[in-house]
């Protein structure tokens, strides 16, 4: 029997955004709603993937009714995922081999610390190549589950970067531009890197 014809499951996260910085702490609680009198499982958990995808460019030689080779080019299309975490949410109590749950609703709560060095996010997120994206999925352990789209998470990650240490963060931005009237406008940005709340400096001359 399908999962869906079994039970509705779904992740609430804590942010309605899904956009983490790498070693932040992703929490959430798992919604699951039973229909079945007794349900077996072998566990219940959360993976966290990364994948990497791009092309490349392909030869191949190939023969004719008439036995005339020919090459073709294609585009051979890669998905590799570059880390993936197990985040246990439901496991059997000692001695028992499954998970037994009866009808009704469940909750349960799961926190999850991402690793520190992650590349970000591709923007925007697309289907295009090449990419980098993150996703988690609940995984109900048993032959018969298959997970669908709505139990698979796209997540927006972005590494933490201290522009306090980027030298270039500190240099300041020339800006210049001149109107049809010969009004000639010249300024700089201060710096370059600038924090959430801080406030932007600018110098403008006006000739």
């Amino acid at each position: 029997m399908g999962a869906s014809e079994s039970a509705e499951i779904r992740v609430s996260f804590d942010r309605s955004t899904l956009f983490y910085y790498s070693g932040e702490n992703i929490l959430g609680n798992i919604l699951f709603h039973n229909t079945h009198e007794k349900l077996a499982l072998d566990e219940i958990f959360l993976e966290f993937i990364g994948e990497l995808g791009y092309t490349t460019r392909e030869t191949r030689r190939r023969h004719d009714s008439n036995g005339r080779s020919h090459t073709e080019h294609f585009t051979e299309y890669h998905r590799i995922p570059f880390t993936s975490h197990r985040i246990p949410v439901v496991r059997p109590q000692y001695g028992q081999r499954e998970v037994t749950l009866y009808r009704g609703d469940y909750s349960w709560p799961f926190e999850f610390t991402l690793p520190q060095c992650l590349p970000p996010t591709s923007i925007p997120m697309s289907v295009a190549y090449p990419y980098v994206k993150y996703y988690m999925r609940i995984v109900l352990d048993k032959p018969w589950y298959k997970p669908n789209a709505k139990q698979i998470y796209a997540l927006t990650i972005f590494p933490r970067v201290n522009i306090h240490q980027l030298m270039n963060a500190q240099l300041p931005v020339p800006l210049s531009q001149t109107n049809r009237k010969k009004v000639h406008l010249q300024g700089r940005l201060l710096q370059t890197g600038v924090t959430p709340g801080e406030k932007l400096s600018l110098e403008i001359n006006l000739d």
